[in-house]
């Protein structure tokens, strides 16, 4: 299967930036191809989990349980 291919307009539409340069820089973090400036979807997928975090509370829960 193919994945979707989002251009740094998609990526301000899908994330709500006005501003193309921060749609371009969180792109350059993701695996890419330049000239065009292009991501697939499923890097976009694996970008967010990385910065996806778990509840705060269950950090909480877990930094209390190291002590």
């Amino acid at each position: 299967m193919i994945d979707t291919i989002y251009s740094v307009r998609k990526i301000c539409d899908l994330f709500g930036f006005k501003d193309p340069r921060t749609a371009r820089k969180i792109m350059r973090e993701m695996e890419h191809t330049e000239n065009p400036l292009l991501v697939t979807e499923s890097a976009v997928r694996r970008w967010m989990e990385k910065k996806t975090l778990p509840p705060e509370n269950e950090i909480r829960q877990l930094l209390r349980g190291c002590g």
